[in-house]
């Protein structure tokens, strides 16, 4: 027995040796590259005023965009001598045009541009250039756009040729609404134009790593210019501060070069480790240790560790989505058998400490190895994305069910068990059912009360990185309730549904690390603010386990 327990622990030791390097490469990376762009969307018909107001404001930079086959160099120019730095945004099309190119060399060294913004241009018009040569030859910053759907990012004909004659220098590019009054009002609960637009650009810019920001001069269609100029100056002020005090530098120069990973050597500890956890899950569901099982799954670990160098990329890059459903299954079951043995001869205060002290410990070895799979270039860029969001958020919650009727042996006598239920097995229940249909519903883009529009707001602001509001209100107070039933001996159905609702927490605490182009620092931080968000909660969850508990004459 001990035996085998040891060479478990070596493969898991071999498995995170092999990966660190990679997250530790990962995180360095991430800390340098701190620099972000405010860039204001320079208008038609804004005025030499108008600009002047903006400048007093502490907007540095104007992002000009192209007019049908070119920009307009003498107002590009003018707004320089303002003092304004200056970016292009430039939609590439198909044909080529040597005389654009020549004009755009000129402009960007009349003017000193250092940022090159490129969309994909769905006209085709003779306007579009060789780039590359203008971005080698200026040394210019690539600005690269996400697309619509949020999946990897908008990539023109010679897109790859744009990012490489960067030399490393790319950043990808977030743009506000125009009319956040429009969009956002009726969500957020309030009229204040530049707060919504402030409030968007915090909620979307940092999460989603994009360190360039165009700012489109707010559009209500009232045509009220002082107005717009002022919230939008208020929004891009108080996100610039915002910015700074989490250790962000305008205009700081950015490069991907050097930012290249093991991901050969990644992704075999990653394998290694993913048949592991995902042993140990059929070991803790069945209860009982098999030296047959145990041996196998060492051997395919290993096996799997050395098959991952000749593996062809494109397998290596499912990778994550394998590792993914398998990490958050893994935190679960170790959370629960944590939580059973713990009960045994504690009282529920330490039975509550060994179990979330479980689920961390779990949770963060799942989050280690995903940081070192979905570190590089390409990942933080965009430009490799991850696949498996939506297995991510629904497996490990079909997990729990299938586990939890076979670790609590959930067969039982219907005429029995409706004899032995009290209001607070009723009451657990609807909570379970609850949890289950906010989860489903809120997995995606869902629409929410303005109510909690305004708390996600201002806990996005205080933080830094705002929790998951199905983690604070939702998983982690679950997985107090799970305690409290395995505690007091609930019957069996109540702890396994109170137990498969805590699953919440650890699909989505995985899924926050699968955000490929998020700060792996900032992910962390976003976990352990759900955490702290949620710690009121837990109290107050655990209080009512210690009151039923008395009763039972259990232990405290």
């Amino acid at each position: 027995m001990k035996k085998r327990n040891v060479i478990i622990t070596l493969v898991i030791i071999l498995s995170l040796a092999c990966m660190l390097p990679s997250l530790a490469m990962r995180i360095r990376f991430e800390k340098s590259h701190n620099g972000y762009v405010a860039a204001l969307v320079l208008r038609d018909d804004m005025t030499d005023d108008n600009l002047s107001i903006y400048k007093a404001n502490g907007i540095h930079t104007l992002l000009a965009d192209e007019s049908e086959l070119g920009f307009d160099a003498q107002r590009i120019a003018k707004c320089r001598q303002m003092g304004f730095d200056i970016a292009l945004r430039a939609k590439v099309g198909d044909e080529k045009s040597q005389s654009y190119a020549a004009e755009l060399d000129a402009i960007i060294k009349q003017n000193d541009v250092k940022y090159l913004v490129i969309k994909q241009n769905k006209k085709e018009r003779a306007f579009s250039a060789p780039l590359e040569e203008v971005i080698a030859a200026n040394s210019l910053t690539v600005v690269v756009s996400e697309n619509m759907s949020q999946l990897s990012n908008e990539k023109p004909k010679g897109y790859e040729d744009y990012v490489a004659a960067s030399g490393g220098k790319v950043m990808r590019c977030y743009e506000t609404l125009k009319n956040p009054l429009r969009t956002l009002s009726a969500d957020s609960g309030t009229q204040n134009a530049g707060e919504l637009l402030y409030h968007h650009m915090i909620n979307s810019a940092r999460d989603r790593n994009t360190e360039f920001i165009a700012i489109n001069q707010i559009d209500d269609g009232s045509g009220n210019v002082d107005d717009a100029i002022k919230d939008t100056s208020y929004a891009a002020v108080k996100f610039g501060e915002w910015m700074q005090n989490l250790g962000y530098e305008e205009g700081k120069e950015v490069t991907l070069t050097g930012y290249e990973p093991h991901r050969r050597t990644a992704s075999a500890g990653g394998a290694s480790l993913g048949v592991m956890m995902a042993l140990l899950c059929v070991l803790i569901t069945l209860k009982k240790r098999s030296a047959i099982l145990e041996y196998t799954a060492t051997i395919a670990s290993l096996g799997a560790f050395g098959i991952s160098f000749i593996m062809p990329d494109a397998v290596i890059m499912l990778y994550p989505t394998l590792f993914a459903p398998v990490a958050a299954c893994f935190a679960f079951s170790v959370s629960i058998e944590a939580c059973h043995k713990a009960k045994e001869n504690n009282g529920i205060v330490v039975t509550a400490l060994c179990t979330f002290g479980a689920a961390v410990a779990a949770l963060a070895l799942g989050a280690l190895g995903l940081g070192a799979l979905l570190s590089g270039a390409d990942y933080y860029l965009n430009d490799a994305i991850f696949r498996g969001v939506k297995l991510t958020l629904m497996l490990p919650v079909a997990y729990a069910l299938v586990a939890m009727w076979i670790y609590e042996d959930c067969r039982f006598d219907l005429r029995t068990a409706i004899g032995k239920i009290k209001l607070w097995h009723v009451l657990a229940a609807l909570a379970a059912i609850a949890v289950a249909a906010v989860y489903v519903m809120r997995s995606g883009n869902a629409k929410i009360s303005p109510l909690e529009n305004q708390m996600r707001n201002f806990i996005a602001e205080i933080s830094g990185a705002r929790p998951r509001t199905k983690e604070f209100l939702i998983g982690w107070p679950m997985l107090a309730a799970a305690v409290v039933c395995i505690k007091c001996k609930a019957p069996k159905l109540l702890r396994a549904l109170a137990c498969v609702g805590s699953s919440v927490v650890f699909a989505s605490v995985t899924n926050t690390f699968c955000h490929v182009f998020t700060d792996f620092a900032t992910s962390s931080l976003r976990t352990l603010n759900g955490i702290a968000f949620a710690l009121p909660i837990l109290i107050a969850v655990l209080a009512i386990g210690a009151f039923i508990a008395k009763k039972q004459n259990s232990e405290i």
